[in-house]
């Protein structure tokens, strides 16, 4: 903790009230330095994004450097919290669920299945890194580039595009034929909690908007094929109909498509989008990641 504090402690970070996530809670901001003084004696829980300064001690392993994962990063957060224990009296449910564990050590990397429900904890004192990306078609040429490849590049070095986010939320709606309904889309968003009046239109226009004359219906490869700069405009335009209040939070402010990609902006500008939680919430929580310790981590 010293290092943390030493290196971040004034860094503004978002914490939650209960030691599990839980994104129908408001939180509160402080700074790291409060937050450690008070996380092992409080019921609190630290789900913050990566600062810049965070973000240039975040090293990508190289596998990640190529392929187009750095061209769709949506968000990158820091999850530490002291491990929970599942209360199986409120979940009596989980005591006949099937599960394996694996342990996973320092450079060890464990893949998890689309959806599969997971829990991850920790010997000791925890801080993992979560690292969201958009889906995206694999382009194993840029792998087999002539160009070598550092072994590791700081986060800092690439851009984060938070309205990327509608990119996964309009995908996860696919079909098995690959076909996205903008009725689909708007029936699964109005039954969320405060999108209840959320008209039809609104979801069309995000798909006029990608595709001009789509007639509320987009196919995932037109999908996958589309420039960010397009979905930039069109998460814009929508989170501007949806709470007009708020309509300055979605504008220049946020950054900008240049010429050297995404300039300026912020994932601490943008949070958690009604598009986003729809196909977020959908995972498991917990403090996922890579773990930043030298302490196994189990899986569940």
């Amino acid at each position: 903790m010293g290092y943390l504090r030493e290196r971040f402690g004034g860094e503004e970070v978002n914490v939650e009230h209960k030691k599990k996530e839980n994104r129908s809670e408001t939180g509160f901001l402080t700074n790291m330095a409060d937050y450690l003084d008070r996380y092992e004696g409080e019921d609190i829980y630290m789900v913050s994004p990566l600062t810049p300064a965070m973000q240039r001690e975040w090293l990508l392993p190289q596998l990640l450097l190529c392929g187009g994962f750095t061209q769709n990063l949506i968000f990158s957060y820091a999850w530490y919290n002291n491990h929970t224990i599942v209360d199986l009296l409120s979940h009596p449910g989980l005591v006949s669920v099937p599960w394996h564990r694996a342990v996973v050590w320092p450079g060890d990397c464990l893949f998890l299945p689309h959806l599969w429900i997971h829990h991850v904890t920790s010997r000791g004192r925890n801080l993992g890194v979560n690292l969201w990306l958009s889906a995206f078609m694999y382009d194993s040429e840029d792998c087999s580039a002539e160009e070598e490849l550092p072994d590791f590049a700081p986060l800092s070095d690439y851009h984060l595009v938070p309205e990327l986010q509608l990119k996964q939320g309009l995908l996860t709606h696919a079909d098995d034929n690959g076909l996205v309904y903008a009725s689909e889309v708007h029936l699964a968003l109005s039954m969320r909690q405060g999108m209840e009046d959320l008209q039809l239109e609104a979801v069309v226009q995000i798909f006029e908007s990608l595709k001009p004359g789509c007639q509320g219906q987009l196919r995932s490869s037109e999908i996958h094929s589309l420039p960010v700069e397009s979905f930039v405009s069109a998460f814009r335009s929508f989170m501007s109909t949806v709470h007009p209040e708020e309509e300055d939070e979605w504008g220049d402010e946020g950054g900008e498509w240049g010429e050297g990609g995404w300039e300026g902006g912020g994932e601490e500008d943008w949070g958690y989008s009604e598009l986003g939680d729809e196909w977020e919430e959908e995972e498991e929580e917990g403090g996922g990641g890579f773990p930043h310790d030298h302490q196994p981590h189990e899986e569940l």
